[in-house]
């Protein structure tokens, strides 16, 4: 009998109760992870390593923290950071620019040591203390089409909604809290994926 690799001290039992509670097989927990059952199985059992991506999909999926998920993946005494550092801020026409002094926020659940916040500052807008939470990574703007997004033009960064341009190849962007349309060239793109109204 061989015994087979085990990355991982992880508790099955955990997984597999929290599962019970939210009325997901095991098949289904794959389907909303986006990989196969016997990958959720493995994984599980401390035979395949899980990511931080995944450990964020399994905490949306079971209703838990990152942090939780982690520990019972075998990750030991895993800390969600303790303060968000806000990098930029944003004003009401949706320009954003480097904060020039250091400000830290509570993170929001499941961030991760690459997320920053981009506050309204400006106290004439309508979101005036809003914080807008990224993972500061840059995609491609085609894949983030619908999504808010802090732009990158190369020259400007932008807060808006990626749209599909006026001609081929080329995207617009929705200002948020502008109610204005421009089709400019994108660089990257930034997804907010979470947003603080106070």
């Amino acid at each position: 009998m061989t015994m087979k690799k085990q990355f991982a001290d992880t508790d099955p039992d955990w997984f597999k109760k929290r599962l019970k509670a939210r009325s997901l097989s095991m098949r289904a927990a794959a389907k909303f992870l986006g990989i196969d059952a016997a990958a959720v199985h493995h994984t599980i059992h401390g035979r395949r390593r899980m990511t931080i991506k995944e450990a964020t999909e399994w905490a949306e999926m079971l209703g838990v923290p990152r942090s939780e998920v982690m520990v019972h993946a075998g990750a030991g005494d895993f800390t969600e950071p303790e303060y968000v550092k806000v990098a930029y801020v944003v004003d009401r026409t949706g320009r954003i620019t480097q904060r020039t002094e250091t400000a830290k926020v509570p993170p929001p659940a499941n961030s991760s040591d690459d997320t920053v916040a981009i506050r309204c500052e400006d106290p004439k807008s309508s979101h005036f203390g809003w914080l807008f939470f990224a993972d500061n990574t840059g995609e491609k703007p085609r894949d983030l089409i619908g999504s808010l997004c802090m732009v990158d033009t190369g020259r400007d960064l932008i807060l808006g909604t990626i749209l599909k341009g006026f001609s081929p190849a080329s995207f617009s962007v929705g200002v948020f809290g502008a109610d204005m349309v421009c089709d400019i060239d994108i660089e990257q793109a930034t997804p907010v994926k979470w947003i603080s109204t106070g």
